[in-house]
């Protein structure tokens, strides 16, 4: 219980000064939303996971992490379409949108972390990554930093949901673990990141 607390801290403390000692450099707002976001998300989830708190304040917090880590993915995931200017596109701008309002819908419904899981494979890989991946030749070494940041949220991810139910590993704070790491390297892709068009 308290060492899954303290990774959920370590996690909050990596964003918050990675925030903190955040360099003005020609990129949007948001990736350090992204970044910010989710250390707030590892934050609140600390204490939400706590057995001392009342069931009602720990269903409440677990929600808000929730919500604000849906609100994390879509930084990222919208960060990625206008750096690359694909938000120039009427549809996005109602996929993108939509895609969030069904995931938060679904959370206010149930409290269950499944949509967060699937908004994240969406947000993340589908949206994110992928304008990464098809930009890739105009920046070949930042690109891969990034996909590498995102690569270890997903193996995060992974690790979280194939040992969830098992007593003997805590996938959970190795998640938080892996997540902590992921956003030092995601920061200094970010950082590396110059405007540049996408490719016609």
């Amino acid at each position: 219980m308290w060492f899954s607390f303290f990774t959920n801290v370590l996690t909050f403390s990596v964003a918050l000064i990675l925030c903190l000692s955040w360099k003005a450099r020609p990129i949007n707002r948001y990736f350090f939303l992204f970044i910010l976001l989710t250390g707030v998300t590892a934050g609140i989830a600390a204490f939400g996971h706590l057995p001392l708190l009342h069931k009602n304040w720990q269903s409440g917090l677990l929600m808000l992490s929730r919500a604000l880590n849906l609100m994390a993915i879509f930084s990222f995931a919208t960060g990625a379409l206008v750096h690359f200017q694909y938000y120039d596109r009427t549809w996005l701008k109602v996929l993108n949108p939509a895609l969030i309002l069904i995931a938060m819908s679904w959370l206010a419904y149930s409290n269950v972390f499944t949509p967060v899981m699937l908004y994240g494979v969406i947000g993340m890989l589908l949206i994110g990554v992928l304008s990464f991946i098809l930009n890739f030749k105009s920046d070949k070494r930042t690109h891969s930093i990034i996909i590498s940041g995102v690569g270890l949220i997903a193996l995060s991810a992974a690790i979280f949901a194939a040992f969830k139910h098992s007593t003997d590993f805590v996938a959970s704070d190795i998640s938080h673990i892996i997540i902590a790491t992921s956003l030092i390297i995601l920061t200094f892709g970010f950082h590396q990141l110059t405007p540049q068009k996408i490719e016609d």
